[in-house]
């Protein structure tokens, strides 16, 4: 998927149309361990991901917390830095080899001045990110971490091949030896 091919499942069409965006969109393939925003940097870009996986990570008392993983056909970037053009405070990395497409920041925000598409685009965006935090809350507080483990896999089935039992441990905020025992009773 790219991002026309996103914006046109997603976005009802208007004049614009979604194969005539009013942003350039660029493209990268990236090696794995790339960093596209670290710690202090002031995010540039949105940022589509078409093939791997990203992390997003947060540092805090000298260890790392990994608050997002980033599967195909989804955007993101750092976005309270995008948002309000402030230092980063999370770092935005390739877990693994990545194809990504991307839009600057700065074309994006003229584009809202004359761009019914650009705007829709923009909302879509926000309203998606904030209802995927919101659930993301809703299942710290209401599941446990082997349910939302199951609904995980099931969501992005591909995850076990791809990282470290530790790394998804520590996006459900457990330990691994936790994750361990949750993945030994699943298969049994």
């Amino acid at each position: 998927m790219t991002i026309k091919d996103f914006i046109a499942e997603h976005i009802t069409p208007d004049q614009d149309g979604p194969t005539n965006l009013p942003f350039q969109i660029g493209k990268k393939t990236l090696n794995k361990g790339t960093v596209l925003t670290n710690y202090g940097q002031i995010e540039k870009n949105g940022y589509f991901l078409k093939k791997g996986i990203i992390l997003c990570e947060i540092e805090r008392n000298d260890a790392k917390t990994l608050i997002d993983i980033v599967f195909p056909g989804n955007f993101f970037c750092a976005y309270n830095s995008f948002l309000l053009d402030e230092p980063s405070d999370i770092r935005v990395f390739a877990f693994t080899a990545c194809e990504i497409e991307f839009l600057e920041k700065e074309e994006l925000k003229s584009a809202y001045h004359h761009s019914l598409l650009a705007n829709k685009l923009g909302r879509y965006l926000k309203e998606h990110l904030l209802l995927k935090k919101v659930q993301r809350e809703k299942d710290f507080l209401t599941k446990t971490a082997e349910e939302v483990y199951t609904e995980i896999l099931r969501e992005n089935p591909g995850i076990i091949q791809n990282l470290p039992v530790n790394k998804i441990a520590q996006y459900l905020g457990i330990h691994s030896e936790s994750l361990s025992r949750i993945r030994k009773k699943l298969i049994t």
